[in-house]
């Protein structure tokens, strides 16, 4: 079955699919694009994986869907070692303040706690 983008149905077979290493990376993405806060805690969690790419997808995920719950986990990986990740935690904070996407201006694309 087809599932729209933000067809909700799909959140829950796409939860129970994040602890497959193979496909977190993907999952994390689609959950994104369907923006449902339930998703969060799982996208949190996945903050921390030790994949770099689940890092980005998870923190660019969060920043879609908006839920003021991720802003502090995200401000925790702008010490990420990868720079990607951090950018992309900066973007999405940006994001869930409503600030918009202004461009780097240096420090890492740090975000103002």
């Amino acid at each position: 079955m087809y599932m729209r983008a933000r067809d909700v149905r799909g959140v829950g077979p796409l939860l129970q699919s994040f602890s497959d290493e193979v496909v977190r990376d993907a999952v994390a993405s689609s959950l994104g694009d369907i923006g449902e806060g339930v998703a969060v805690p799982a996208l949190i969690d996945a903050l921390g994986d030790g994949e770099w790419s689940v890092r980005h997808s998870a923190a660019l995920a969060l920043g879609k869907i908006g839920d003021v719950r991720a802003v502090e986990p995200l401000m925790l990986l702008q010490e990420d070692e990868n720079l990607g990740v951090r950018y992309t935690a900066a973007l999405a904070i940006r994001m869930i303040r409503g600030e918009g996407y202004s461009g780097c201006s240096g420090g890492c694309c740090r975000v103002p706690r």
